[in-house]
């Protein structure tokens, strides 16, 4: 093998070795969000957009990252 192939396939180990590989799967009730999106979906129609689960994913998100705040201060 060339030098440049032998420095590739020991960087390619090393981060095989290094980087952890993680898989999580979670399931989540989202029967009241799909409610809420089919009561105000025809609102949206009629204004020419349409109203995905991706606003209340955000709410979500922002909601639980408020709650359980963090601080990167060392």
């Amino acid at each position: 093998m060339s030098s440049v192939r032998k420095i590739i396939a020991q960087r390619m180990h090393e981060s095989w070795a290094s980087v952890p590989r993680v898989t999580q799967f979670d399931e989540a009730d989202i029967t009241a969000s799909w409610a809420l999106r089919k009561k105000y979906m025809a609102k949206y129609e009629k204004k020419g957009g349409h109203l995905t689960l991706t606003p209340f994913l955000i709410l979500a998100v922002v909601t639980a990252l408020k709650k359980h705040r963090f601080s990167t201060a060392a």
